[in-house]
């Protein structure tokens, strides 16, 4: 069920990094996409995968549905997380920001241009190929369901970039070595 909805959960056995991946199949193969975004070693890789051709129709079918060749990826460092995650909030300023700057006028990485627009995250940016000469365009667009999902993830991904686990409000953390709390 989980994967109709365009989240695909994976086992610690399979991957220690942690996943998620945001669905935007397309009827066509213009415009969609697959975008992972994988927490690792204090990074944030946000890879997008473009629509190999029309929706499938059968579930058995053993055809890939996205391009792995023309994978395109942005590597975010806590910074870069914690300004996409303030202006998800809305506490980063308002308007179109320029390419590779947010609506602060803090730089992203590789000229990203970020904004968000009636409850969607558009992220946009030119990235070099993997092992060949020529930049492919990065365009992800987030609506306000997978907004959710992505937002949670990049939320997870910060925390833990810092070390901290998560205490949730209201529980009352046990007493630790010298009656400091512990984690």
């Amino acid at each position: 069920m989980l994967r109709r909805m365009g989240v695909r959960l994976q086992t610690a056995a399979a991957s220690i990094s942690p996943m998620v991946e945001i669905h935007n199949l397309k009827d066509t193969a213009d415009g969609g996409y697959l975008l992972r975004c994988t927490y690792r070693e204090q990074l944030v890789v946000l890879s997008q995968y473009p629509q190999l051709g029309p929706r499938k129709e059968d579930p058995n079918d053993s055809t890939p549905q996205y391009d792995a060749q023309r994978r395109a990826s942005i590597r975010l460092k806590p910074i870069h997380v914690a300004r996409l995650l303030a202006l998800m909030e809305g506490k980063d300023g308002g308007g179109a920001p320029k390419a590779g700057t947010d609506a602060s006028g803090r730089v992203f990485p590789w000229d990203m241009a970020v904004a968000m627009e009636k409850d969607q995250l558009k992220l946009t940016a030119e990235v070099l190929q993997n092992g060949q000469d020529g930049k492919m365009p990065f365009h992800v667009v987030l609506s306000s369901t997978q907004l959710i999902t992505f937002y949670r993830f990049m939320e997870s991904a910060l925390v833990e970039s810092f070390g901290f686990k998560h205490i949730p409000r209201g529980v009352v953390p046990s007493k630790g070595v010298g009656g400091r709390p512990g984690l």
